[in-house]
């Protein structure tokens, strides 16, 4: 049973098109902040290739360790790889995975920065996820995600 447009409230109607051709393009935070988040999952994706590698030669010092490491970053490695590509697509979806990834990032570079006075770790995850999140966060990544929702 199909609804009619003219049968919903007035608040919940659109006359805007929901086509791919109706959507602005994606401004240069996003873009930038898409970059980055690729890079971010390529450098995990080939951590984890790495890992796998070792364990498959017996070069590493546990291979359940490097093994249980490539389990991790591969999939995950790709998945923040597909984020950041979206994002350079102009995808919105990307956004979403690019904050939680830099959210997890961030957490991890205080922690390694602060709690484990291990500044050599902590900061390089940290610089990375701030810059992302502002990028994601800013005022034209907003008003482009507001276009698609914005009612008339």
């Amino acid at each position: 049973m199909t609804t009619n447009d003219g049968d919903r409230p007035r608040a919940t109607r659109s006359t805007a098109k929901r086509s791919g051709a109706t959507r602005t393009a994606a401004p240069g935070t996003v873009l930038v902040a898409g970059g980055l988040v690729a890079l971010e999952g390529a450098i995990a994706l080939v951590v984890g290739v790495v890992e796998l590698v070792r364990g498959l030669t017996g070069s590493a010092a546990t291979t359940t360790g490097a093994y249980g490491l490539a389990f991790w970053m591969i999939p995950m490695g790709a998945a923040v790889l597909a984020g950041g590509v979206a994002l350079l697509r102009g995808k919105r979806w990307g956004r979403t995975v690019g904050v939680l990834t830099n959210l997890l990032l961030g957490f991890t570079g205080i922690s390694g920065a602060f709690a484990q006075s291990s500044p050599l770790l902590g900061y390089p995850l940290l610089a990375p996820a701030i810059v992302v999140l502002v990028l994601l966060f800013s005022p034209p990544t907003v008003a482009w995600l507001e276009g698609e929702y914005r009612r008339d």
